[in-house]
């Protein structure tokens, strides 16, 4: 992840503990707490949500959402939040490798 705290002057990297680079582009949502919910292809292959409750100082351990369904390959994550603790993720998936 990057953060900006100046409105986009300088850029900071802020990188997700065990997390695997892929291809698709990542959603980031922020709910009313300013937890910021960042949902990504992990690898291009799992549905993952890593939050952070300090800006992206420090985010959580990444979650596989989609492994509950045998997903494999996902594609097009999408995240909203609302209400403090409230997030939703939606994505493309599949439980077909390759």
């Amino acid at each position: 992840a990057v953060a900006s705290g100046d409105n986009g002057l300088t850029w900071t990297i802020k990188p997700i503990p065990g997390s695997t680079s892929g291809g698709s582009d990542p959603s980031v949502a922020i709910d009313a707490a300013s937890r910021v919910y960042f949902g990504y292809a992990d690898g291009d292959t799992k549905a993952v949500v890593s939050t952070s409750t300090n800006h992206g100082d420090t985010w959580s351990q990444p979650l596989d959402v989609g492994a509950a369904f045998g997903l494999n390959n996902i594609a097009y994550p999408t995240f909203v939040a609302g209400d403090a603790g409230r997030a939703a993720m939606a994505f493309f998936g599949t439980p077909a490798t390759g």
